[in-house]
């Protein structure tokens, strides 16, 4: 009984972070043993909005994904008694993204590059 108490416990600290990275997420499909610390999801869509919205605030976006696919999503939990600083492993088997250059980066490095000959042609003079 304690066993599946704190299965559900863990599940449900974990769901509110994989429900925000992953599309339609839903913790029935994940299929865990948390007594080794271990977890697997299958055939998921991430939450390409989040990750956009997240990416443009630590850089410049100079791309833009418009799908992320993941085939088989493994978590390893290394720690349960210090669970907040001990790492948890993520292994993604495999990824069918699909990004396209931002409008924004492209706009703007032509932009640059129309300001660096305008420049040239001026030092020339």
């Amino acid at each position: 009984r304690r066993i599946i108490i704190m299965e559900q416990f863990l599940l449900g600290f974990f769901t509110e972070q994989l429900s925000t990275i992953i599309k339609d997420f839903r913790k029935e499909r994940v299929n865990a043993n948390l007594l080794n610390g271990k977890g697997e999801i299958s055939n998921v869509e991430l939450n390409v909005e989040y990750l956009n919205t997240h990416l443009s605030k630590i850089q410049a976006a100079k791309f833009e994904f418009h799908s992320i696919h993941v085939n088989t999503l493994n978590l390893h939990v290394t720690s349960f008694a210090n669970i907040k600083k001990s790492p948890v492993v993520i292994h993604v088997d495999v990824m069918d993204i699909h990004m396209v250059e931002t409008l924004n980066y492209h706009t703007a490095t032509a932009a640059d590059a129309a300001a660096s000959t305008v420049e040239k042609e001026k030092e020339k003079e």
